[in-house]
């Protein structure tokens, strides 16, 4: 009697687990990036394009070299190679 009932619950606990991965969509598989590739440059910005399994792509744009020069994590630096 008792392995049935501890049966029934495990059972139930796989079903509802089951169900609720189908309701929050975990079982549909959504696209991926397949490749990064610079397509553009137009003076000091680059511009790249992601592209994704399911053929769509977006774009987005680097401005290089506007602001400051080098990058915030150049003054650890030292401090990691013991300088």
């Amino acid at each position: 009697m008792k392995r049935t009932v501890r049966r029934f619950f495990i059972a139930l606990a796989a079903l509802v687990f089951v169900f609720a991965l189908v309701l929050s969509g975990c079982t549909s598989q959504s696209a991926y990036v397949t490749s990064i590739a610079k397509t553009g440059t137009n003076g000091t910005e680059d511009i790249y394009t992601i592209t994704y399994s399911d053929g769509s792509t977006d774009t987005f744009t680097v401005t290089n070299g506007h602001g400051r020069q080098g990058c915030r994590g150049d003054r650890y630096l030292g401090h990691l190679r013991g300088i």
